[in-house]
């Protein structure tokens, strides 16, 4: 495994790493169009794109990128992850189900990370499947309580359904934002 492609693959990974997203884009595409067929670097280096895609809000190439490290290795759950995020935002009919599928591909893969099952949770809600969103979200918040996407998609939940105390521990619970704080004045 340390041949001259995983090094660079591991370059590219410290493009990315460092926020040279353009950079790592093109490593990576270097990189993908060199490696063999069966590479050990084909799945990961196709999500990693997908990634950096995404960062650079190319959002049909990330969509492309992340499919492609699926065709390469089916079990990535970070591809199944970032796919099931992507169709969370899609329009297409079909959104919901395919979120649904990759992000319980994900939380299968993953059982004890947060993301998917927070992102489950929060695409549940939407659907308005609550008792499984609500599930979903406190397993998030068991695993990590300082999770603050899943803390707030519970108290959005839970203030929709009407239970108010527990809809506003919830969001009063979250993590301040001194980035948001600072652009916009609260009494």
């Amino acid at each position: 495994m340390s041949d001259a492609l995983v090094a660079r693959f591991e370059d590219a990974c410290a493009l990315q790493a460092a926020g040279r997203f353009a950079d790592a884009r093109a490593a990576y595409e270097a990189l993908l169009a060199d490696a063999p067929a069966g590479h050990v670097v084909l799945g990961p280096g196709w999500a990693n794109l997908g990634a950096v895609l995404d960062s650079l809000n190319d959002r049909p190439a990330a969509r492309r990128a992340h499919e492609q490290a699926l065709v390469v290795d089916p079990d990535l759950p970070a591809a199944h992850l970032h796919l099931g995020q992507w169709w969370m935002d899609a329009s297409d009919p079909d959104a919901p189900a395919r979120a649904e599928h990759h992000l319980q591909e994900a939380a299968r893969r993953l059982p004890d990370a947060t993301q998917p099952w927070s992102s489950l949770g929060a695409l549940l809600g939407c659907l308005r499947r609550d008792a499984d969103a609500e599930a979903c979200l406190r397993l998030a918040l068991q695993m990590n309580p300082d999770n603050a996407a899943a803390r707030f998609n519970l108290a959005y939940l839970t203030l929709r359904q009407g239970r108010f105390e527990e809809g506003w521990a919830c969001l009063e619970a979250r993590p301040s934002n001194p980035e948001l704080a600072a652009k916009v004045p609260w009494p």
